[in-house]
């Protein structure tokens, strides 16, 4: 009996001592709604989310193509290619149709409003997120269309007048600069990227699409760091 008393509060202080080290650290995530792989890793990453309730964590968007010009049509065989294997790989669903039009394939909108809610709304930002990732792949909803914005903030019960001023605004434009800027200095050049600060150290999680699992071990090792 002691020493099963004895097991428990060993593993009682282990549990303890991780969830005091998680509370001490910062997790990145940089990423762009419009970036396919950021979209295909969205069930592996709620997840991971899921199951770490006690850490800290910042959204940066990282802007996969913020001066594109590039239609969707004039892409379509590369991203649908890409899209194609996505899916075979997680099974997350994806439409077609919008590769048959001429709008521009620029991500900086989508980028935008996402920043808008992360200073107006910080605790919906990966449902905003979420679901503006949904809207674009699985709904095929013009990214350039304030309107595809407003209506998920409304959906989220959230001030969407506030959130239109900010979206059309200037300061919305330097927000989202601002998140551009900080994941470059973070040294993501690829999405999505995740990375870990604890103290003045950065540890990377991971650079591209991998499984909640495979997060869950890393996460754990950098944990296990002294």
């Amino acid at each position: 009996m002691k020493s099963l008393c004895f097991l428990v509060l060993l593993l009682t202080g282990i549990n303890m001592n991780a969830q005091k080290a998680q509370t001490e650290m910062t997790l990145y995530y940089i990423g762009d709604p419009m970036c396919s792989w950021c979209y295909g890793f969205t069930n592996e990453w709620s997840a991971f989310v899921a199951a770490h309730p006690n850490v800290k964590f910042i959204y940066l968007m990282g802007g996969l193509r913020p001066d594109g010009t590039e239609s969707m049509a004039s892409l379509k065989d590369f991203l649908a290619e890409h899209w194609h294997e996505i899916n075979q790989r997680t099974g997350i669903e994806f439409k077609f149709d919008i590769l048959q039009n001429d709008i521009v394939y620029n991500t900086e909108p989508a980028c935008r409003a996402v920043a808008c809610v992360k200073a107006l709304f910080p605790s919906h930002t990966l449902s905003f997120f979420q679901r503006v990732q949904k809207s674009f792949y699985q709904y095929n909803n013009n990214p350039y269309a304030t309107a595809t914005y407003m209506s998920i903030v409304s959906d989220l019960g959230l001030d969407s007048d506030a959130f239109e001023k900010l979206f059309l605004s200037a300061d919305g434009r330097k927000l989202v600069l601002q998140d551009f800027e900080k994941a470059r200095e973070l040294g993501a050049n690829g999405f999505p990227t995740v990375l870990v600060k604890a103290g003045d150290q950065y540890y990377t999680l991971t650079r591209g699409y991998t499984t909640a699992l495979e997060l869950m071990q890393r996460f754990k090792t950098i944990l296990s760091k002294p």
